[in-house]
Parts: C-alpha cells; structure tokens; sequence
C-alpha cells in the first residue's frame, strides 16, 4: 500500500509542471505482472480518466491484461468497475451500465455482497439519468435487499432515499413521501443531521408541488436553519428563495421580498447568473403587483439581460412578457410595444421548435408503420408464393393419386387448393386496406398538428399564472455524481497513508500552517495538502470524487475559516508556508 500510495504523489508531482511525461511515468510503476502494478495503475487511473482519455484507455487495456495473468476474478471485477466509471466520465452510459453489470455478476460469484450492493446503487442512478426510472427502482430495490440483509441500516436509509428520489420524479408523491418518511426515522436514529437535511428539503419540494404551502414553508424553513449552521451560503441562497415563493404563494408579499432579497446578493456572490435572473423578476413581478412599476421594471430588464447572456428561450420570454406589461402599466407605451413585440417573436420560435419536432416524431413513427406494413406484404407476397407451391406440388401428388384414387379424389384436391388461395389473397387484400387507412389516420395527425399553433395563445395565459416563481429544486446531477463517487472513494487507510508521505514531503507544513490559522478538519487538511501540491480543482475534483462546484464551495468555506480577504489567493499562500 506504500507503494501505491508513492505512485499517487509521483503522479501528482508531475502535474506541478506544464507537461507530463507518461513514458517516465509509467516507468515508475512497479515492473512485475502483479497485483502491486495493478493496484499503482489504478491509482493513476483516478487522475486520469477524467482529463486523458487516451492515457486512460491505455491503462484499462493494461489493467484487463494483469487480471487475466493474475487469475483472480475479485480483481477482474474491479477493472470492469474502473472500466465503467471511466466511460460513465466519457458520458456513454450504456457502456457504464454494461460494465458495471459486468463487474457486479463478477463481485456475485465470489459472494462480495456489499460490493454488489453498491454496484447495484450505481446501475440505479446511471438508469435514473438516462430516464429508465424503471429499471433504476429495480436496482435500488435489489441494493436495499442486500443491504437490509447485511444489517447496513445507513446504506438502507441511503436506498430509500433514492427511491423516494424516483417515485418524485414519476410524480407519486404518496410513494415518494413513505420511502422518504423511513429515510428520515433512519438518519434521526444514527444522528446523521446532512442526511436528515436532503430528506426535509426533498419533502419541501414534494409539500410546495402539492400546493400544501404552509407545509412547505414550515420544511424549508428547516433546512435554512441547517445551511445557515454548517455555513453552506449557496443552498441557503436557493432555499431563502423557496422561502420568499412559499410566502408569495401565500400572499404575504412584505416577507416574500424580505427572503427574496436575502437570497439575491448571495446569487451575485456565487455568479449563478440563472438564480440571479430568476429572483430579480421575482422580486420584479412582486414591485409591479404593487404598482410600483419604477422598482419593478430595472429588475425585469436585468432578468431579460441575464437570461438572454445564457440563451435560455423559455425563461427568456416569461421575463419579456412581465416586462411589457410593467412598461404598459407603467405608460411606457413605445418600450412596452417593443417588448411585446420580443415576447412574440420568442414565443414563435419556441412554438415553431416544438411544432419541429413533434412532426420529426411523427415522421419517424410513419416511417417506422410503413416499414411494419412493408413486412406485412412481403410476408403475405411470400405466403402466396409458397402456397403457389404447395399448389404446384399438390397437384403433382393429385395426379399420381389419380391413377390410384380417381378423377373424385382430383377433384376435391383441386376445390382444397383453390380455397387456400381465395385465403391468401384475402389476406393480402386486407393487408392492403389496412395500410391505406393507417396512411389517411397518418393525414389527419398531421392536419390537427398543423393547427396546434392555433390554440397557444389561449394555452399561454393559464400556463403564465404558474410560472410566476423560481424553481422549487436544486439540480439533481451534482447529487448524482456525488452518490455515486461515494462509493468508489479512496479508502481512510489509504488517507493515512497519504497524509504520512505528505508530512515527509513537505515537511512542517502542517505545523505551519495550523499554527497560524488554527486546527482543521479532516476534510479540510485533505483539500490544504492537495492545493500545497498546486494542483488545478479540476485535478483536486477527480482525486476526492466530488463535483467542480463541490470544490468551489469547499475552497469558499476554507477561505472563510482561514479569515481570508477577497483579494488573497488561497492557494499562493497555502503554496508560501
């Protein structure tokens, strides 16, 4: 495990310079056909696969070549699992999902129960993202049998968890609310307040989609509380913003800008140019409900700004038409007329856009019936042809019958085949009829289709009413890789390690660097130690498994323990001590 671990800083080191010389690199892994070199490419391979796919590929290809040599199928199952990780990082999920059922019949067969519980958790959220919600349920289920089994009551509570996740997305909120219920009893019981947290946000987003307001507000209200505890500043930003909607849902306008304006600043803080566009025409739409159109309308022009900046068309014409009607309200009729006139043309281009694809959809299913109808007639052309056959032979075995049997029994062959064929042709008559009537039934989709752009103007009123509000989730994808890296992080054994060679390398470092800043947490001297090595939050992202904003806000909360001004660059000064 030391020279595992040799080979990690080895790496590391390499990528202090500009460039890095993989054929020295290489040369410094272990040279026996062993589980030491397979263990130290395995190692490099968490650098890399994220940033060098072709060094990455390289190392796989190695990596299958030593299990086969070293004949042990343990091992053989954690290439395919790297395998998969590393295509889940090319995002080919099909092929992640194949490896890592590869790896998890591989863990079976050796009885690696809790490996093949959390391959299964894995399987689960790469269907989850492809949108096999299905299958993704499946894997969860078969992840909780083993880990209920086991007695993992955290890896349970985890489970339900996701699956309460899923049904949230299938829109079962009575599903999603009792796995999320037995979650929280779980991490209540082992005194896990993060995990305890996600459930209560996740059952405020279910209260706020349900119109049970009240609820809500009491739910997010709790999670502001354990954001504010723990001093993560970017989702009590989001959360102050449900916050300030479940209060306009409820008509208390004065605390619905009190929460609004709470979250706005720290929007601007954290450049989320999308939640800084949504909360100034939140706060917009609010000041114009007011009639106090002169602070309504700077905070409308600021929401189509930003959100033409990012491209984004559909919240891009919501804020166009708040802002005409504030400009109307307002008597600006010139810049009100001008807006409106944006607002249409948008609304045009999103509706063309959808009228496009439905017909590309439409399209492929014709063509999908015509190639099924296709079958048909050949089908029947082929039936005819080989009842034409059997006809032809028949009447052969009728002849030589004839000379047995007589003309009767000739006869009543002939009558026999003759009704075979009136069937055939029937047959293929019907088969006739009924792709002509699929193609007029194809006519007329295509008809009412065209008239669809007739009625979204009407559409659009009722659909404004409900999108009046900032979005009551947080992006799902950062949770995703980060449940899933969990599982394949490196383990604390290996940590030590690490942080042992560390303090021979850079000796007194941390002697330093606590002396003047205080003690830190494990967590946070793991980030200090890669940031000494001058790696990029790119690099530090792929060694600690955590996603670029994870990074982003664990910088954040160090430069605030550190005391730090804006000004300073956290990392020259950890690079100075």
């Amino acid at each position: 495990m030391k020279k595992v671990l040799s080979i990690f800083l080895l790496l590391a080191s390499y990528h202090l310079s500009s460039q890095t010389n993989v054929d020295s690199l290489l040369g410094a892994l272990p040279e026996a056909k062993d589980t030491l070199r397979l263990q130290a490419i395995d190692e490099i391979l968490t650098i890399v696969r994220g940033t060098d796919k072709e060094l990455a590929q390289r190392l796989i290809n190695e990596e299958y070549e030593l299990a086969a040599i070293i004949d042990d199928e343990r091992f053989t199952a954690g290439v395919h699992n790297s395998n998969a990780i590393f295509k889940y990082f090319q995002s080919d999920l099909d092929s992640a999902i194949f490896y890592f059922e590869k790896s998890l019949i591989s863990f079976q067969n050796i009885g690696a129960k809790e490996k093949v519980a959390s391959l299964n958790n894995n399987i689960g959220i790469l269907y989850e993202t492809k949108g096999d919600f299905e299958k993704s349920i499946q894997s969860h289920l078969a992840s909780l049998k083993i880990k209920e089994e086991l007695g993992n009551r955290k890896g349970v509570a985890i489970s339900k968890f996701n699956i309460g996740n899923l049904w949230t997305e299938l829109g079962n909120y009575k599903l999603a609310k009792e796995s999320y219920n037995e979650a929280y009893e779980i991490y209540n019981d082992l005194a896990l307040p993060d995990e305890l947290n996600d459930v209560v946000f996740n059952l405020a987003n279910i209260a706020s989609n349900e119109d049970s307001t009240q609820l809500a507000l009491s739910y997010y209200k709790q999670s502001l509380a354990h954001y504010e505890k723990i001093g993560d500043q970017y989702s009590s930003m989001m959360t102050l913003a449900n916050i300030g909607q479940a209060y306009n849902k409820l008509d208390k306008i004065d605390s619905a800008l009190y929460f609004f304006d709470l979250s706005l600043p720290l929007a601007k803080e954290f450049e989320d140019i999308e939640q800084e566009a949504s909360l100034s025409r939140s706060i917009g739409v609010v000041h114009s409900k007011q009639g106090n159109h002169s602070r309504a309308i700077p905070l409308l022009k600021r929401s189509v700004e930003l959100f033409t900046s990012i491209d984004y068309k559909d919240q891009l014409s919501d804020s166009y038409q708040y802002l005409f009607e504030a400009q109307e309200n307002a008597g600006q009729y010139e810049d009100a007329y001008n807006n409106l006139h944006n607002y249409a043309i948008l609304r045009d281009s999103i509706a063309s856009k959808q009228m496009q694809t439905d017909l590309i959809e439409l399209q492929t299913k014709y063509e999908t019936e015509k190639k099924e109808k296709e079958l048909i007639l050949t089908k029947a052309e082929n039936d005819k042809k080989q009842a034409r056959i059997i006809l032809l032979t028949s009447g052969l075995g009728a002849l030589l019958l004839l000379l047995v049997t007589g003309y009767l029994a000739m006869r009543e062959k002939i009558k026999r085949n003759r009704l075979e064929k009136e069937k055939v042709d029937l047959e293929l008559s019907q088969a006739e009829q009924q792709l002509e009537y699929k193609k007029k039934e194809l006519i007329a989709k295509v008809l009412q289709l065209s008239k669809k752009s007739e009625f979204l103007h009407s559409l659009e009123q009722e659909l404004n009413e409900l999108k009046t509000s900032v979005g009551s989730s947080i992006t799902k994808s950062t949770s995703r890789i980060d449940r899933m890296i969990t599982n394949d992080a490196i383990d604390e054994e290996e940590w030590d390690q690490f942080s042992k060679e560390f303090s021979s390398v850079h000796e007194g470092f941390i002697k330093s660097i606590t002396e003047k800043y205080g003690t830190f947490s494990q967590s946070e001297m793991r980030l200090i130690s890669l940031l000494k090595m001058n790696l990029t939050s790119k690099e530090i992202a792929n060694i600690l498994r955590i996603s670029d904003e994870g990074i982003k806000k664990a910088r954040y909360r160090l430069r605030k323990k550190m005391k730090l001004e804006t000004g300073n660059d956290l990392q020259g000064i950890i690079l100075t001590l």
